[in-house]
């Protein structure tokens, strides 16, 4: 017979279950990101979403199915970027890195938002109503648009498919892709494309 003191109850027991299997997939995506598909496999995607081996099999019988959940799941996963919602380490140019094995995935969205504009792109109107959440809550910087943020922040995929275009063998194309990221990760984070004077220069 169940504890009920001690037994969480079945709604809790499913959000947890939920929850692992999204953090799961954000894994899954993560790893094929950084290493391509080859470096999806089952026990890494369990170290890095910091569950214990056994638990990947209750939700996934084999990787093929891990796979397929994946694949199925990343446009969604990566609405969850423009809000902060996601499981993933490292949010910054996840879809171009994503793009170095499936191009696709920023094509898509490109293609979306010249044909009917950037309002039926779901990821630009995501962020830009987070945008004006912070804006009312005043934690953009002075003299930052929540309109132009988003529209900028959408037209980094543009740059990344510039990028890829480049050409050259794929760990090349995920080395640019990488870098970009890192770059797009300093403009967002540190709000600067250069480093700031120092005092000493300051001083003259």
């Amino acid at each position: 017979m169940t504890d009920p003191v001690t037994d969480p109850g079945p709604s809790t027991r499913s959000r947890r279950g939920e929850d692992q299997r999204e953090r799961l997939i954000a894994a899954a995506i993560e790893l094929m990101a950084e290493g391509g598909e080859k470096a999806v496999t089952l026990v890494a995607t369990a170290r890095r979403a910091g569950v214990a081996r056994g638990t990947i099999y209750y939700h996934f019988a084999d990787r093929p199915a891990l796979l397929v959940a994946m694949r199925a799941d990343v446009q969604a996963q990566l609405l969850h970027l423009a809000d902060g919602t996601h499981h993933f380490r490292n949010p910054f140019g996840l879809a171009l890195r994503l793009a170095v094995e499936d191009e696709s995935i920023i094509r898509t969205r490109i293609y979306r938002i010249l044909q009917e504009g950037v309002a039926a792109d779901a990821r630009s109107a995501k962020l830009l109503e987070q945008l004006d959440v912070m804006a009312r809550a005043g934690s953009l910087r002075d003299g930052v648009d929540p309109v132009a943020a988003a529209l900028i922040s959408s037209a980094l995929d543009f740059a990344g498919l510039m990028a890829l275009s480049m050409g050259g063998t794929q760990e090349q194309k995920r080395e640019r892709a990488a870098r970009i990221s890192s770059t797009w990760e300093q403009m967002f984070v540190h709000g600067a494309l250069r480093e700031p004077r120092s005092s000493a220069n300051d001083d003259r």
